[in-house]
């Protein structure tokens, strides 16, 4: 365990020794025997062969040549405190790596170096809003990353993954190919990323399916305030088509989206913001949405229908319960916006 210990140490080592023996070559080839050393005895340890116990003493004479000298007492001490310490060396290394590792697959999964906290990983430039509520162990983040690994690398079939009476942003064209979009209400990288797809015409050159979900925080509660009410709306929208629309028009439920990313209460701040004010109450959400269903051309009966729908509704549960059934175990987003398109799965900020 000394030696590999050892070949760690002089691997870390070998780059400010490089730049050492420029100006003083003794050291340099002092240094460089010994690494030649360690490797080959990393090279007998792989292939389960017996190191050869000079480098061993080698290193551990080199620690203990001045212990002999002053403290001869000493040195049974310190020749196990050295075993000691190039376990851990050897622990913390392995354990290193594995983590590089498990960093770099998630990276190819889900475009971020982190499977619980995806939008603090700036080497990905993934800017998400994280989906889970629950912690998860060392164990459970490398079960993560390599049961999304196979979706990653393959062909994703957009409509095999629509819900049941999905919500497109204008009325279905069999000439467009399907898109799917993950999206919280409530989450600002979900307002950039729609505002970037409208400004790119993504809308319409694809069929974009809705998949409205409202993500938790670690304490199991919905992360933003109302996220959850505002996707029983975009649901609720579904089961009470809004008539008299042609082929273009926006809508109902995109309509809402609409209003939330892109327009401004009374006050000048974007709905999204105002909607998770604090001081904005479930029943602040149904007076104001209630008025878009008026304003939109909806009858007050069927704007009636829509609210009882929110309110409490078995249908509106059931797509609920479907959408995070795709969302998570179908998906398995780790961060909205997601969007899915030409086969591809892409996790961010369109």
């Amino acid at each position: 365990m000394v030696c590999i210990a050892a070949f760690i140490l002089l691997c870390l080592m070998s780059v400010f020794v490089g730049i050492l023996a420029i100006f003083k070559p003794s050291v340099g080839k002092k240094y460089w025997g010994m690494f030649k050393k360690g490797w080959g005895c990393i090279g007998k340890r792989v292939t389960f062969q017996k190191c050869d116990t000079n480098f061993k003493e080698d290193i551990k004479n080199s620690v203990l040549r001045k212990v002999v000298l002053k403290k001869p007492k000493m040195v049974k001490p310190v020749s196990f405190a050295i075993e000691v310490v190039a376990i851990l060396i050897v622990l913390l290394t392995v354990f290193s790596l594995a983590e590089v590792a498990k960093g770099g697959l998630a990276m190819i999964v889900f475009g971020t170096c982190t499977v619980q906290q995806p939008d603090a990983c700036v080497l990905g430039g993934v800017d998400v809003c994280p989906v889970g509520g629950e912690r998860l162990n060392w164990f459970q983040e490398w079960g993560v990353v390599l049961s999304a690994l196979p979706g990653r690398l393959r062909t994703w079939d957009e409509a095999s993954h629509l819900p049941t009476n999905p919500q497109f942003y204008h009325a279905f064209n069999e000439e467009l190919p399907v898109a799917l979009y993950v999206f919280d209400p409530g989450c600002d990288m979900c307002l950039q990323s729609f505002r970037s797809k409208l400004e790119s015409g993504f809308f319409e050159s694809y069929n974009v399916a809705m998949l409205p979900f409202a993500t938790e925080a670690e304490t199991r509660e919905i992360r933003f305030q109302n996220s959850d009410i505002l996707v029983r709306y975009m649901i609720a929208l579904g089961e009470v088509p809004l008539g008299g629309l042609s082929e273009r028009d926006v809508t109902a439920a995109w309509r809402l989206t609409y209003m939330l990313f892109m327009e401004f209460s009374p006050e000048h701040v974007i709905w999204q913001s105002a909607m998770q004010a604090m001081d904005t109450t479930p029943d602040d959400v149904h007076e104001i949405v209630g008025e878009w269903l008026v304003k939109w051309g909806y009858t007050e009966l069927e704007a009636a229908r829509i609210r009882a729908l929110v309110d409490e509704s078995e249908v509106v549960d059931a797509r609920i319960a479907e959408i995070r059934n795709i969302v998570m175990d179908d998906i398995r987003v780790i961060g909205v916006p997601t969007t899915i398109f030409d086969g591809r799965k892409r996790a961010g900020v369109f």
